[in-house]
């Protein structure tokens, strides 16, 4: 559980990283420079900024796989972060509720196939399984709501080539 002070960090974009302590345990979240002024041009009829960055603070996430994981990389490769590698199914097995993203879903940057507006966010930029219209290769974020449980054969490393090390967690947003 974070703070009461810490919470406000889930209704605001972040520039910057930040770290945070809960109880004994420190925690690095990860900056949110990819949203800028479009995020305002983006958003579905009725929703606020901060609604949808609570939507999205409030989410524990995953890359589906190595590619989409490869092409993020390089963005923080130099603060040697930890990287979680799992099964997605021994994954869905722990955490019944997880929801697609057909885009990134931090990364508001307008689109030329759109007119040069980002595509719109909202309440349906997470469809649970059976409501994403696409194919499995179009999924571009899994998340959770909340909170996310790792099975045990999880493995962590500093570089999407390894070296790998199996360890057990429990990554908790709130």
């Amino acid at each position: 559980r974070i703070s009461d002070a810490d919470e406000g960090l889930l209704k605001v974009r972040r520039p910057e990283s930040v770290h945070i302590r809960s109880g004994d345990a420190d925690y690095h979240i990860r900056d949110q420079k990819p949203i800028n002024k479009a995020l305002s041009k983006c958003l579905e009829p009725g929703l606020s900024e901060s609604d949808f960055l609570l939507i999205l603070n409030s989410r524990v996430f995953f890359w589906p796989n190595e590619v989409r994981l490869r092409s993020h990389f390089g963005r923080y490769a130099a603060e040697s972060p930890a990287i979680i590698r799992v099964c997605s199914r021994s994954l869905f097995v722990l955490n019944t509720n997880p929801k697609f993203s057909r885009l990134n879903s931090g990364a508001t940057r307008p689109n030329s196939y759109l007119g040069g507006v980002p595509p719109e966010r909202g309440h349906n930029t997470f469809l649970i399984a059976s409501a994403f219209d696409r194919r499995p290769a179009e999924v571009a974020e899994v998340t959770f709501e909340g909170a996310c449980i790792l099975p045990d054969k999880v493995e962590i490393g500093s570089h999407p080539e390894g070296p790998w090390q199996q360890q057990r967690i429990t990554v908790r947003v709130k």
